[in-house]
């Protein structure tokens, strides 16, 4: 083989020649792939809102933004799409400035306005979005379940670090989408709010156009993996200890992971698929060799889970007074729907009722139910008018009344109606139960139907992966019916409190259908290992890439009871 430079009118080249072959590679396209390009540092001339967006505006991905020290008060919300730069403030141990001062920026948007945060940054897959070394304060315009700081897109590659949140009336940070990395060395003062520091949702995951964590629940576990948003070496404060206070807390199809980190008086905890409408509960959760203080009454568990698989282990609650005693509790608030009378749409309760009438007039089919008593009280259907929810029929003797159907009309707590064309007798006969189509209901013809509770219920704690349920709002769903989720299990092991080994006696297991030895094994999970420590963002590499799994099946339909 031959190598020579070739020059040409209006071009440079190399080229290759071996016989009669010869490539011709253009220099500037070789150069282009295979250089770099010098990152560049822009210092903003102040802390103001103002300074802070031209020098960002300035800002190309790979450069760095450096705010100095001072105080300022933003009253506009900072949007940043599609740029992967890092914010630096003089709290920084990266900034150049780092030593020189406190950078604060108070909170002052109006949270119930069209614009509640301070800051909203839309990312990509590629490069590394950053904010260091900063002070956010709360403000005190209007309240309401924003965060200062959102975070949308698809990095896998966050990092929010060395920054101290005090909040007043809002939220310290939210996660969406399908944003994954690190937030770390991070301080959450929850003094004058006790109602969550951080949100996690994976509402879209890894499948453009889905929504409401569908996806998320579509996809394996990845427990163990890069594929979360982790919190470590952060620390939550409430130094009231007598207040219920939240630290952590997600739904959505939410994968997070809690470790290394110091929780005083705070709990960690996520939401179900029940009180959010629409959106599916919390996915997955990793809390491990975290420190647990609690000194007061505010709190009653350490941790908290109302859906999704987990683990949790190594963990070490110290605590005085009449602080925490027990380690975790599980509730699932579809199924304990006598204790917990939200009506949880568009799921509804799950679990079956007696039918006692069953009556058909021209296409309108109307349904009576017996109450059901359960230790928390007597409850009806829980159904609700103009919010897309379905039911299901079984045990009728006249066929074409079974199956699921979209519901009618709710006439009352004990009646509802739907529509079915029909020849068949006008009354219906036989054995027959209601319930929701969205549970396998595998109990459903327990003798007292008390306790026939809809197991395994959509996204009860201890079950994971199903089917992919639906793309965006309209149409609700791909399919009405159980999606085939598989166990996975909740595994807790390791943890003390105040030095002594955790028992069964120190876990709650509220819910009915999360069973120790079943759903939840206190013992540690085979064949896990912890994602490295410290996360490899926190020392500038990147995150281990997680194999890509096989597509979540979609459009699948159930027909049948």
């Amino acid at each position: 083989m031959k190598c020579f430079h070739k020059a040409g009118p209006g071009s440079a080249g190399i080229a290759f020649r071996s016989g009669h072959l010869c490539v011709t590679v253009v220099v500037g396209i070789f150069f282009a792939l295979l250089g770099q390009v010098e990152a560049n540092t822009i210092n903003a001339a102040n802390p103001s809102l103002a300074a802070v967006s031209t020098a960002i505006a300035l800002a190309a991905d790979g450069d760095t933004v450096i705010v100095p020290a001072g105080i300022a008060a933003w009253t506009g919300q900072l949007n940043i799409t599609n740029k992967s730069i890092a914010i630096l403030g003089p709290e920084s141990p990266d900034s150049p400035l780092f030593g020189t001062g406190q950078a604060v920026i108070t909170d002052s948007t109006n949270k119930a306005g069209s614009t509640p945060l301070l800051m909203r940054w839309t990312t990509k897959a590629t490069g590394y979005p950053r904010i260091s070394g900063i002070r956010f304060q709360g403000g005190n315009v209007g309240s309401g379940s924003f965060g200062i700081l959102e975070f949308r897109g698809t990095t896998p590659q966050l990092r929010v670090d060395h920054c101290r949140f005090t909040l007043t009336n809002c939220q310290a940070i939210f996660t969406m989408e399908y944003v994954r990395g690190v937030v770390d060395h991070c301080y959450f003062d929850q003094t004058n709010h006790v109602l969550g520091a951080i949100y996690a949702f994976h509402n879209i995951w890894n499948v453009p156009g889905s929504d409401n964590g569908d996806a998320s629940w579509a996809a394996p576990s990845s427990l163990g993996t890069a594929d979360a948003i982790f919190y470590e070496d952060c620390t939550w404060n409430n130094p009231n200890p007598n207040l219920f206070c939240y630290g952590v807390d997600g739904w959505s199809g939410a994968r997070v992971v809690i470790r290394h980190c110091t929780l005083n008086n705070v709990i960690a905890s996520n939401h179900g698929t029940e009180s959010g409408g629409r959106l599916r509960g919390a996915r997955q959760y990793e809390y491990y060799e975290n420190d647990t203080l609690s000194s007061g009454g505010g709190e009653a568990v350490a941790f908290s889970a109302r859906s999704g698989c987990g683990v949790v282990f190594n963990n070490r609650i110290t605590r005085t007074g009449s602080g925490v005693a027990i380690l975790m509790n599980m509730a699932d608030f579809r199924v304990q729907n006598s204790e917990f009378p939200n009506l949880f749409p568009p799921f509804c309760f799950s679990g079956s009722w007696t039918i006692t009438s069953l009556t058909r007039s021209g296409t309108t089919v109307t349904v009576t139910v017996a109450n059901k008593t359960l230790p928390g009280g007597v409850t009806g259907h829980g159904l609700q008018n103009g919010i897309g929810e379905y039911v299901r029929i079984r045990g009728c003797n006249q066929s074409d009344y079974n199956g699921i159907f979209p519901l009618g009309s709710v006439l009352n707590s004990t009646q509802f109606t739907y529509q079915v064309t029909s020849s068949q007798a006008t009354t219906g006969t036989g054995t027959m139960r209601y319930s929701q189509p969205w549970d396998s209901n595998t109990d459903q013809d327990a003798a007292n139907v008390a306790d026939a509770w809809g197991y395994p219920c959509l996204d009860q704690n201890g079950w994971g992966q199903g089917d992919l349920l639906s793309g965006w709002v309209s149409p609700l769903w791909n399919f009405v019916g159980w999606p085939h989720q598989i166990m996975e299990g909740v595994y807790i092991w390791g943890n003390t409190i105040n030095g002594s080994p955790t028992a069964p006696t120190d876990f709650s297991d509220q819910s009915p259908v999360a069973k120790i030895g079943r759903e939840i094994f206190l013992s540690a999970k085979p064949g896990y290992t912890p994602y490295t420590y410290p996360h490899p963002l926190v020392g500038g590499a990147a995150p281990t890439p997680t194999p890509t799994p096989p597509t979540a099946p979609a459009n699948l339909r159930i027909t049948g009871p």
